[in-house]
């Protein structure tokens, strides 16, 4: 059966690492912007919402530079955990099956 459950965003790439596990991927934090405007006072809400990526393997992570525009398709997870303060939160996670780059390639840079 066909799996429905995705989520596909645009952003722009904040940090992007290599996590060394039995299965290396590579983890990208993605800001997402949610700004509207409030419809009773028509005043302007601006928010960013960080969304994290793994992608399997390593081999995007020289083209995974901060503040490239992309766009993410993927399966939503959500992480829940106690912070340091011990309040439940939950975050975000994407497994992506695709990054499409919407901005021009850049000077890759060394990793």
């Amino acid at each position: 059966m066909y799996n429905l459950n995705r989520y596909s965003f645009t952003g722009y790439i904040g940090n992007a690492k290599s996590v060394e596990s039995e299965n290396p991927f590579t983890s990208v934090s993605v800001a997402v912007d949610e700004s509207y405007t409030n419809p009773t006072n028509q005043e302007k809400v601006e928010r960013v919402k960080w969304v994290e990526v793994q992608l399997k393997g390593t081999d995007q992570l020289p083209y995974l530079t901060k503040g490239r525009h992309v766009l993410v398709e993927g399966r939503p997870v959500a992480d829940a955990y106690l912070d340091g303060e011990g309040k439940a939160t939950a975050k975000l996670i994407v497994k992506s099956a695709a990054v499409t780059y919407l901005d021009k390639k850049p000077e890759l840079q060394e990793v």
